[in-house]
């Protein structure tokens, strides 16, 4: 919130304190325009705040939230990232961030997209988790329910699908929500005492939604076949030249288009691409001979001497997510094993705490057998680790699907492969962690398939 945007707006009367009347619009030829800061800006202030120093919020969001401490303090992620990058940990609780997010210079303060991997349910179940391992202190609790309501915010306010948006059948329980966090923002305190600009810039963003919302609601008003197929176009063309597998709208615009003409110009102004060197297919790492050493069956057990309840957690997770993908690809049947409840006398309830504090309504629930097909994927993945790394992980694959004895039978005759599906899943989504732990950067370089220079 910058000094230029604040006299603008004390020149246009627009003014939101703690106390007093708040003007969140001004008249322009007998209508009324809304001022709202840019949301993005705001996210990425709340970041730097919240890495920088620390946010005092109120003791009645305390109460109702049931956490130990007003403070608010982005050292326990700093904490847990250290702890986990020390630990050389691969199945990280942080996997979606990078070092950068964390420890940015100046120009990396900027980026939109580490705001908001920042403020994501993924680092609330990251931080519950730590907890509930005592690898982090209890007062990290507050930290964490200070992500949720501002990851519920933003998702709102920059949504894009008619569940999290606005809507005339939830209309009533949106506002309460924003009204709650204005209220809770009204009392919270950033770097100290007194009323901030970030104080400012929330509230107003947030009052002018709901009030356009409602003018927009109660009118009848919806945008026009030719705004919409304007907005249509920018949109398609931008995810299509787009890196980002999953863009929004903070992404999807013409300021994506002219920043992809400007690479496709440096590139052919004489940028060269390092070329990708093909290794040895024969070359290992390992003691033992892919070709030649045979697969055991590990049952499933509570404890496993290779893997701890850390990443247990994870390798559940992935199971729901496992099983998301493969419902989409197979019969009706097969939907039907994948979602059963498996009779099994081993308790794994401690691994599903992961999932239960990220799980938003979307995961399935893992069949025990995909539990335990992805135990052996992650045990063999261990073992043959140097291989994957140098050769691809095509031959493990394949023989994983061959030699482990977990199987899964279509009824309905269309010759479903469940356990082809699942074990390629599970190696691609594991391989995302893999490159570079401690610089933490995500890329989605997929092992599974070729092998490139590490």
């Amino acid at each position: 919130m910058g000094g230029k945007n604040r006299n603008l707006w004390n020149e246009l009367k627009i003014s939101v304190n703690k106390i007093g009347v708040r003007l969140n619009k001004f008249d322009y030829k007998k209508k009324a325009i809304y001022v709202i800061a840019d949301q993005c800006h705001l996210l990425k202030n709340l970041k730097s705040t919240l890495l920088n120093g620390y946010i005092t919020i109120p003791e009645y969001f305390k109460f109702e939230e049931n956490i130990p401490s007003q403070t608010v303090s982005g050292c326990y992620i700093r904490q847990l990232w250290d702890k986990e990058v020390t630990a050389e940990r691969e199945l990280r609780l942080l996997h979606h961030l990078k070092q950068e997010d964390i420890f940015p210079d100046n120009f990396q303060k900027m980026h939109v997209g580490a705001a908001i991997r920042f403020f994501s349910m993924q680092t609330v179940a990251a931080i519950q988790v730590a907890v509930k391992l005592q690898i982090l202190p209890e007062n990290a609790l507050s930290t964490a329910a200070f992500i949720k309501l501002v990851y519920q915010w933003f998702e709102m306010i920059n949504s894009k699908t008619r569940k999290t948006s606005i809507t005339k059948k939830n209309q009533v329980k949106k506002y309460d929500f924003l009204m709650k966090f204005i209220t809770t923002i009204s009392d919270t305190q950033f770097n100290g005492t007194g009323w901030k600009p970030l104080n400012t810039g929330l509230i107003l963003t947030t009052l002018s939604i709901c009030d356009v919302t409602q003018v927009l609601l109660k009118n009848g008003k919806h945008p026009s076949s030719t705004d919409c197929l304007n907005v249509m176009k920018i949109i398609a063309v931008s995810q299509f030249v787009s890196d980002v597998k999953r863009t929004n709208y903070c992404s999807d615009s013409d300021l994506t288009l002219v920043e992809h003409c400007k690479q496709l110009h440096s590139t052919a102004a004489g940028k060269i691409r390092p070329e990708i060197i093909q290794l040895d297919h024969s070359y290992y790492f390992d003691k033992f001979s892919l070709n030649t050493h045979i697969l055991d069956t590990v049952p499933l057990q509570e404890k496993y001497s290779e893997l701890d309840l850390y990443s247990l957690n994870l390798i559940y997770n992935i199971g729901g997510s496992t099983v998301n993908a493969c419902i989409k690809k197979c019969c009706s049947s097969c939907k039907m094993v994948l979602l059963e409840d498996g009779n099994d006398n081993v308790s794994i309830k401690k691994w599903t705490i992961y999932k239960s504090f990220l799980n938003m309504g979307g995961l399935k629930e893992p069949n025990v057998l995909v539990v335990q097909l992805l135990v052996n994927c992650e045990l063999q993945y261990q073992h043959f680790r140097g291989h994957s790394m140098h050769n691809g992980a095509v031959d493990l694959v394949s023989k994983i699907i061959k030699e482990i004895n977990i199987n899964f039978q279509c009824q309905s005759g269309n010759e479903c492969d469940l356990k082809a599906l699942i074990v390629k899943h599970y190696f691609t989504v594991r391989n995302y962690s893999v490159v570079n732990y401690i610089q933490s950067t995500k890329k989605k370089k997929i092992i599974h398939g070729s092998a490139t220079k590490k």
